[in-house]
């Protein structure tokens, strides 16, 4: 299979890889979470391995704080490349998740 043969490449030359197809992508992002690299990634910055995000993903880190209300959840979250890897000189970023669309939108 073509998605196969796309990551048959190792990590270490995966950054200078051009993939046209989502499904390559995402078969990619599977074989670099078994990479050393994600490893360290995920000591450094406490990475629970969760992603968020459309446009932009975001690495989900530590553990949640509730909102004051109790309706949401306040996370850290790590911006990612192409790859699924946090940035390199990743700054956290605060995000509110909440199933409450209506009280995110006042925000």
């Amino acid at each position: 299979a073509r998605s196969s043969q796309a990551t048959e490449d190792s990590v270490d030359t995966v950054n200078g890889s051009s993939l046209s197809e989502e499904d390559d992508v995402e078969a990619l992002k599977k074989k670099v979470r078994n990479s050393p690299e994600w490893q360290q990634a995920v000591r450094k910055y406490k990475l629970t391995g969760s992603t968020i995000g459309l446009e932009d993903e975001y690495l989900l880190a530590g553990k949640p704080e509730r909102s004051t209300s109790g309706k949401s959840f306040i996370w850290e979250a790590y911006k990612t490349n192409d790859l699924g890897l946090p940035i390199e000189n990743a700054t956290p970023v605060c995000l509110k998740v909440s199933s409450n669309l209506e009280a995110l939108s006042r925000e």
